[in-house]
């Protein structure tokens, strides 16, 4: 489950907009998701991310379409109902 803060937090030096900040998660959300989906250790995403789709294709036969699909998947989580934000429910 995508969760923010998890491994997306911006360690550069940089003062980012709101906006570039939000592209910045949104791209980190969906790397995360294509590594973890894959079974890549988080430590070796910088050469995983970028080959995962060609791995999985070629030694797992998973479709080539990977990444978009991953992609859609976010887009899907970010959609769904239960994603909206809501305070937590507590023990009575």
């Amino acid at each position: 489950m995508p969760i923010m803060g998890k491994y997306y937090v911006f360690y550069g030096y940089d003062l980012l907009s709101p906006e570039a900040l939000g592209q910045w998660n949104v791209a980190r959300m969906i790397g995360e998701l294509i590594s973890d989906n894959a079974g890549m250790c988080r430590f070796h995403r910088a050469w995983g991310e970028p080959m995962a789709e060609q791995l999985l294709a070629n030694h797992r036969g998973l479709p080539a379409d990977y990444n978009e699909r991953v992609k859609r998947l976010a887009q899907e989580l970010f959609a769904a109902e239960e994603a909206a934000s809501r305070f937590w429910e507590t023990p009575a």
